[in-house]
């Protein structure tokens, strides 16, 4: 709420997306799909990174025995091409229903524009200070905005695959590293991953101290960051590239909270029955 009141409305798509998940959750998928499409991807474009663990959701690729076995069910997988469909078909038709109230404009600067996005102001982002430097080269702009691209488009696929049988684990660490490595990544982003910590704490096992000290690796990464821009903004000092560095140290907090949390996964299923042997002796 407090993120939400700085003018934005990402409490609105944190909505769209957990309603998503728990429709899916439901065995609504049709449901599901439309508020996916409708909503959330038109509210927030990244909500579109969901679909490929989605499909592989509806496979189930714990029952996979290879790679032929993979394409077929991959074929087959019907439910996963509709939900596909109508996802993004919901989203074409909202984009369609915008366009024609407002006209290019409406369409640009609500979609189009992340997409030539080039945020040379100092932000949480590592990128930023490259960007910052060849504001003038148009090509190299675009090198960066690609090289960008790479590992998140990596973090998807390889979460998807892995964990698409967790949605909560996978949206999780999806988002988090999508965020992390985003070439635009303020505090209003953080709220997108933020959403799943009360959905994945059952499949932790972690305990107290290490959750404090992830938890005050994150603080204190910002706090570094947040210093440094204080000391550019206000007091007119040339910190960027302490800034920089400091992107890049909270950068390799935020990967090392996410290795800290792979290690210490497992699936809900395990942990229920963990809890029944318990209650049996």
């Amino acid at each position: 709420m407090i993120i939400s009141a700085r003018g934005n409305a990402d409490s609105l798509v944190c909505l769209a997306v957990l309603s998503t998940l728990y429709f899916l959750r439901q065995k609504e998928w049709i449901t599901a799909a439309f508020i996916h499409g409708f909503a959330a991807i038109h509210l927030r474009i990244y909500p579109i990174i969901f679909l490929p663990s989605i499909f592989l959701h509806f496979i189930n690729l714990n029952t996979v025995t290879g790679f032929q076995d993979f394409v077929k069910k991959c074929v087959l997988n019907i439910k996963g091409f509709v939900y596909i469909f109508i996802a993004l078909t919901s989203f074409a038709i909202t984009v369609g229903i915008c366009y024609w109230f407002y006209g290019y404009k409406g369409l640009f600067e609500s979609l189009l524009y992340h997409f030539s996005r080039y945020d040379i102001r100092h932000n949480f982002s590592p990128y930023f200070y490259p960007l910052y430097l060849n504001a003038n080269d148009p090509e190299m702009l675009k090198l960066i905005g690609f090289g960008a691209f790479i590992p998140q488009a990596v973090a998807v696929i390889a979460f998807s695959f892995k964990y698409s049988q967790d949605l909560e684990f996978c949206w999780f660490l999806t988002t988090f590293a999508f965020v992390t490595v985003n070439k635009v990544s303020t505090s209003q982003y953080f709220i997108w991953y933020l959403i799943y910590v009360p959905l994945i704490s059952n499949s932790l096992n972690i305990n107290n101290r290490k959750a404090l000290q992830l938890l005050a690796g994150w603080f204190i990464g910002q706090g570094i960051w947040l210093g440094f821009a204080y000391l550019f903004e206000f007091r007119g000092w040339n910190t960027l590239v302490f800034i920089w560095l400091s992107s890049l140290l909270f950068v390799a907090i935020n990967f090392w909270i996410i290795i800290s949390l792979i290690q210490r996964y497992q699936p809900s299923h395990l942990n229920k029955n963990k809890e029944n042997v318990k209650k049996l002796k």
